[in-house]
């Protein structure tokens, strides 16, 4: 494998494992900033703005799928 295929690969891995911290059902943006809010730690550095609205928009997507109307479908398939 040539160094391109690797660095390649390198970057496919940040590339997950950056998505994983910041999407999904409790990403841990959000966990973290549910945290600050409840007062339980005081971070020394704030977390990026575009970062914490791509989880929040993220969340809010996650929400939406969570409705009763979901559920319904998903029993309807059964």
């Amino acid at each position: 494998m040539g160094v391109g295929t690797q660095l390649q690969r390198a970057q496919d891995n940040y590339d997950t494992a950056f998505k994983r911290l910041k999407t999904g059902r409790g990403n841990l943006i959000n966990r973290a900033q549910s945290i600050v809010k409840l007062g339980g730690i005081k971070p020394k550095k704030p977390l990026p703005e575009e970062l914490l609205q791509q989880a929040a928009e993220n969340a809010a997507d996650e929400n939406l799928l969570d409705t009763p109307a979901k559920a319904a479908d998903k029993e309807t398939k059964e």
